[in-house]
């Protein structure tokens, strides 16, 4: 499916059984031969501070992914993708608008591709190409 013109492709409502952001990350791993580690976001470990607090989200992973090229060994989108699980669709929504937005405004700060299901929110670097971001998107839908 083809991004939309607010850069967010999001399909579904709500997932038949929930599953966390390590979960859904694993099976991206394994369907993305590329991926070479992932990390479960926790409260000492969030790049953004936003896991667990108001108005953040609820559970996150990283996906490390050398074909993103990151500048640094900072934990976040930069390494390759970040999977955000928010409260609701409605939150999800906001935050990849809220990113979009910002991306748009100041060029400099590079592009994401995001793909959304439900509160599932994944964040992928725009580093890698297109045809590699589509693998992302179908293994990240595959889990619903």
């Amino acid at each position: 499916m083809p991004a939309s013109p607010s850069g967010v492709d999001s399909v579904g409502s709500a997932p038949a059984e929930i599953k966390s952001a390590t979960e859904v990350a694993e099976a991206i791993k394994t369907a993305v031969p590329e991926v070479t580690r992932l990390v479960t976001v926790d409260e000492d470990n969030d790049p953004n501070n936003l896991v667990g607090r108001p108005g953040g989200y609820i559970d996150g992973a990283i996906l490390f992914d050398p074909r993103a090229e990151a500048y640094d060994d900072q934990l976040g989108v930069d390494q390759g993708a970040f999977l955000e699980v928010w409260p609701d669709a409605e939150a999800a929504t906001g935050r990849a608008k809220y990113i979009q937005d910002t991306l748009q405004q100041v060029r400099g700060l590079g592009t994401e591709y995001h793909y959304q299901h439900a509160g599932y929110l994944l964040r992928v670097n725009g580093r890698i190409k297109p045809s590699q971001a589509l693998a992302y998107e179908e293994a990240f839908r595959a889990q619903f």
